[in-house]
């Protein structure tokens, strides 16, 4: 597969990141990309930037080395009620919103707990994915998952990054066969902590053959649709 987007990549702002956006740019040109996201990490991470840090992308450019690119944030969920670490008010600034999972915001208690964290996040209309649902901290029922995020019209995350665990691998599979089950579509993702990953999906490419999950199921194969979707154009 040519893939030809990829909708979450860290930068500076993210202190555990290590290249800058102009880096990550240049670095998704290379690898034959038209569409990227930014998505560093919402305030209540421990790394994040100031609070002026999402309002401030309008400055970017929308088009920069021929490449479209995104204002995006991945958004931290901070207790189990599905409380979020940005505004109203930032969430509006941007045009692609993750929500993710993160241990340093909030400790794992069980997979009903944290089922209902993300069911309340889909209410939400300002967040669009839920990143890296194949988590090796966070316990989900897969199928439940897709079957809500299908209903509320929000895609899941297939992370390449995270497959750095085996047992992530594993996991997606589970995933990716739930997907196909309620139709639920999928993004997919390197969560580039620097630009040389950005772009690159070979666990990825190798987990989507072995489910044969396919095509059409992937939101972002076609950047066109992303951008409508988003209502970008």
């Amino acid at each position: 597969m040519q893939y030809c987007s990829d909708l979450h990549i860290h930068t500076l702002a993210s202190h555990h990141a290590y290249s800058t956006l102009l880096e990550n740019i240049v670095y998704a040109k290379k690898a034959g990309l038209s569409l990227i996201a930014i998505t560093d990490h919402g305030y209540g991470a421990p790394d994040a930037g100031n609070n002026w840090h999402f309002g401030n992308q309008i400055i970017w450019p929308r088009v920069m080395e021929e490449i479209t690119v995104l204002r995006g944030a991945e958004v931290n969920i901070m207790d189990m009620e599905g409380r979020i670490d940005l505004t109203v008010s930032d969430l509006k600034c941007l045009d692609y919103a993750i929500v993710s999972l993160h241990p340093y915001c909030v400790r794992p208690v069980g997979k009903d707990a944290h089922m209902n964290a993300l069911k309340n996040v889909m209410e939400n209309p300002l967040l669009h994915t839920i990143g890296h649902p194949a988590d090796i901290f966070f316990d989900l029922d897969f199928d439940m998952l897709a079957r809500l995020a299908a209903k509320k019209g929000k895609f899941l995350e297939i992370n390449e990054h995270a497959m750095r665990h085996d047992a992530v691998y594993e996991k997606n599979l589970i995933l990716l066969e739930a997907c196909k089950k309620h139709l639920c579509p999928v993004v997919l993702s390197t969560d580039a902590h620097v630009c040389f990953e950005v772009g690159l999906y070979p666990k990825t490419e190798r987990l989507l053959k072995e489910a044969a999950f396919p095509d059409e199921l992937i939101w972002n194969q076609d950047p066109d649709r992303v951008l409508r979707t988003l209502k970008v154009i």
